[in-house]
């Protein structure tokens, strides 16, 4: 009898482990998409200062991904501004970082792209609150491709870099997603 009642007791626990469930292997199904993003885009990110702080560059090769949307109000009305910041960090004697990117949108959007870096005070080296603009760039409806931008860096004064994303006006109201793959040498 003891036994009987061990060997049942053994099934319900086996089962309530278990679940009865398949393991992962065994669903049958396909396995679950790669994802395509590393990064999605966070509210609100409208400035320099409000920015979401991406990734460390130099980054090598291709796969860097970040996902967003930028959304209109209509004509007349200035549309979203998303911005992210990278942090510069080359190999050791290495002053200029070249900075590629690609953006993808929603059609009819013709993205623009802003890229900046901090200002820092000449006599104490503290960050100002101002920024300057490195370049602008205006893409075709639906993608902006720039490959090998010079960045120059300098250890205290040149350490980082902001791009603005936002989208040649009028465009029409709505919410236009978004990808951005980034890499550098």
């Amino acid at each position: 009898m003891s036994k009987l009642i061990s060997a049942v007791v053994g099934s319900i626990l086996l089962l309530g482990c278990n679940g009865g469930a398949k393991g992962d292997g065994d669903n049958g199904g396909p396995p679950p998409p790669p994802p395509t993003c590393d990064y999605e885009e966070m509210e609100f990110n409208d400035t320099p200062d409000s920015a979401n702080f991406v990734n460390i560059l130099p980054v090598l090769g291709a796969g860097n991904h970040i996902c967003g949307d930028l959304f209109s109000w209509g004509q007349g009305i200035e549309g979203d501004i998303d911005t992210f910041y990278f942090f510069l960090n080359p190999n050791l004697g290495q002053q200029t970082i070249y900075f590629n990117f690609v953006v993808e949108i929603d059609f009819p959007v013709i993205p623009v792209v802003h890229l900046y870096r901090t200002i820092y005070d000449d006599t104490t080296g503290e960050p100002t609150e101002d920024y300057e603009l490195l370049g602008i760039f205006y893409g075709d409806p639906t993608s902006l491709v720039v490959l090998d931008f010079p960045i120059e860096y300098e250890d205290l004064v040149s350490n980082d870099i902001f791009l603005e994303l936002t989208a040649a006006s009028p465009y029409p109201v709505g919410v236009f997603d978004y990808k951005i793959d980034y890499w550098n040498f």
